[in-house]
């Protein structure tokens, strides 16, 4: 965005989708990225979807769960977690995970949606984190995270871009929502309003 408008001010926002979704709706944001989760504002909203993010088990490197050829989730219960807060999507799919296999919920050292924060925590500590592959990738790739070696069969739902459906947008807005849709197709392989 910086490169093809860079006359543009970009500021993030980060939250839960059901907090971004209703600063749309107040028209405190131009657009979002997250998932619709109340089926009532469907005739409101524009929704582009981007992915459906594999979610993996992230540790620091040279956790003592790192060895282990094959885990459980039974395996995990016990040890400490960074988990997005209650009521986030991610969290009500795991917990659901440990309901359905009889395992106690899984106990949050920290609650956050805030990377830094994760990433600071995991890095210094025993703690576990759920976060998406594509996210996880490079900071394995550098050695300081390692993937676990299970599949909770969890993955986000659809999230994708999220606009006001009868909202004229500014030539900025629209300009920025081009620019995002090119790198979110790019960096996702899918053609923009595509279903994954």
């Amino acid at each position: 965005m910086a490169q093809e408008a860079p006359e543009i001010l970009v500021t993030v926002h980060v939250d839960t989708s059901r907090a971004l979704v209703e600063g749309l709706m107040k028209a405190r944001f131009d657009l979002v990225l997250a998932r619709v989760r109340d089926a009532s504002l469907e005739p409101e909203l524009n929704f582009e979807p981007v992915v459906q993010e594999p979610i993996c088990v992230v540790a620091r490197a040279g956790h003592p769960l790192a060895r282990k050829r094959k885990l459980m989730l039974a395996d995990l219960v016990h040890h400490p977690w960074i988990l997005p807060p209650g009521g986030a999507d991610l969290r009500a799919r795991i917990d659901a995970r440990c309901i359905q296999q009889g395992l106690p919920l899984l106990t949050s050292l920290i609650e956050t949606l805030s990377s830094p924060v994760m990433l600071s925590v995991v890095c210094m500590s025993d703690a576990l984190v759920l976060l998406p592959e594509d996210f996880a990738q490079p900071y394995c790739a550098n050695g300081w995270l390692t993937v676990l070696n299970i599949d909770l069969g969890v993955r986000s739902e659809n999230f994708g871009i999220i606009t006001r459906r009868n909202t004229v947008g500014s030539p900025q807005l629209q300009r920025g929502l081009g620019v995002f849709r090119r790198m979110a197709t790019a960096m996702y392989r899918l053609r923009p309003g595509a279903a994954s």
